[in-house]
């Protein structure tokens, strides 16, 4: 197993005397190390747990300096530009420091997981470099770009059972109520994604935007519930503005699978009126929105917030967060034309180029995605488009074509640190479109030495 290269350094820090006792806070908190924000519904003894733990490791570590006022009224393009420039100050340069992290494909999310845990926040922003046993690539950015999107996949299925479609024509993902027992590995997936958006990596995670409103420190209120669940939001718009009397006999209890419960103290006996039904919805939105799946998300802000700073991403919309961290949602081909280099004999009137170009007007969106993943490490787009596609250093580095030699069931290679396709010189269209076809379908990953 891999770990991390650095040093663990020891904490001589005192915890200040706190008040003990398990009542409500009645305010927001914010934990001074890792930001998490505690809610004014949240206890005392919430609190100081998650202090006792958290504050033991504080390490001496780079900050950043809030947000100015002016720049949440900035175009989007200015946050991303401000953003980016925060944590670039935070990285820690991979000459200084940086992480060799060796996984089987077979135990990939095991594996991951154990080390990922268990590094601190300094750790999570050094230069991984991914290796997979067995496999005699080297990464400079393309197997950590991988290794990303894989965890990300297998994450968010229905076989890990950690999220769900939300209950909306949009295809986003939200916490699941069912997958609390398995709160920590949530703290997994926040650093997973957080270690995405530090590195400028866009992954295919549609989060809903209560999540996104959720990692940005924002309030939920009724109008989220529409992209959280939508027959659920209408239902409550229509209690909201018309008259429940002799219409609606409901108290304020919530039944799911067999399960009831109560929205406040004593809701078995508490009847929905006219007069309370204000009352009523803000407690089923806050059930709806956060306190049923409030262990999951609680770990999964934490973890998040760990790689990335609340203080640098609360500049940001839920659309805006979205778009962060996971580009452009669908591939344009222009674009990709218009943002290509080529090699040797390679140009862009060069016949094998034009036939490359003609077999991808004739495909999928997914198809395109499974073609992008090949070549780059990642099937989702940059905000700025193809023109922006780099190293992880940072290094320009557009989609390029080299040529090699044509030879018989010669399939291309892909380069995914450099963004670089090996394009034999096929004989003929059809030959180019079979090996296309055969490396998006069988060798998506795993597939071509860096």
């Amino acid at each position: 197993m891999g770990g991390s290269s650095s040093t663990r350094r020891g904490n001589s820090n005192t915890r200040n005397s706190r008040r003990r006792g398990g009542g409500r806070l009645g305010t927001q908190v914010k934990c001074p190390n890792c930001e998490r924000v505690f809610s004014s519904g949240d206890t005392l003894e919430e609190l100081n747990a998650h202090l006792d733990s958290c504050l033991t490791t504080v390490k001496k570590s780079k900050k950043v300096s809030s947000p100015p006022k002016s720049i949440k009224n900035q175009p989007y393009r200015a946050k991303l530009e401000w953003i980016r420039e925060k944590l670039s100050s935070l990285k820690i340069h991979w000459t200084q420091e940086y992480i060799k992290l060796r996984v089987s494909r077979d135990n990939l999310l095991e594996e991951s997981f154990l080390q990922i845990v268990s590094f601190d926040n300094e750790d999570m922003r050094k230069e991984f470099q991914i290796g997979f046993e067995g496999e005699l690539a080297q990464d400079a950015g393309g197997l950590l770009k991988e290794w990303l999107t894989i965890l990300i996949k297998e994450l968010l299925s229905g076989e890990m059972g950690l999220f769900v479609r939300t209950d909306t024509e949009k295809v986003a993902y939200t916490v699941s109520e069912e997958g609390q027992e398995n709160s920590e590995i949530y703290y997994f997936v926040g650093r997973v994604l957080g270690k995405a958006m530090f590195e400028g990596i866009p992954m295919n995670c549609p989060l809903s935007q209560v999540i996104c409103k959720h990692l940005l420190g924002q309030e939920v209120c009724l109008e989220d519930l529409k992209y959280h669940d939508s027959d659920l939001y209408n239902s409550l718009r229509f209690m909201e503005t018309s008259s429940i009397e002799g219409v609606l006999f409901e108290n304020f209890t919530v039944s799911k699978n067999g399960k009831t419960t109560e929205l406040c103290e004593a809701g078995t006996q508490k009847q929905l009126t006219d007069q309370n039904k204000s009352e009523y919805i803000k407690l089923r939105v806050q059930h709806e929105t956060y306190l049923s799946t409030k262990l999951g998300l609680e770990r999964l802000k934490a973890g998040f917030h760990s790689v990335v700073p609340l203080s640098v991403v609360s500049i940001l919309s839920p659309e805006e967060l979205e778009l962060t961290l996971c580009g452009v949602p669908s591939i344009d081909i222009q674009d990709w034309k218009n943002n290509c280099e080529y090699r040797g004999e390679l140009s862009a009137k060069h016949k094998v180029v034009a036939w490359f170009w003609e077999v991808l007007e004739n495909m999928t969106q997914e198809q395109l995605a499974d073609l992008l993943l090949f070549v780059t490490g990642t099937n989702r787009v940059p905000v700025e488009g193809f023109q922006s596609l780099k190293t992880l250093r940072g290094e320009k580095a557009k989609f390029t074509f080299e040529p090699t030699r044509f030879k018989k069931d010669e399939l291309p290679r892909a380069h995914t640190c450099f963004n670089r396709l090996d394009l034999p010189l096929y004989q003929n269209k059809q030959q180019l479109k079979d090996a296309i076809y055969t490396v998006i379908t069988n060798y998506k990953t795993g597939f071509g030495l860096e």
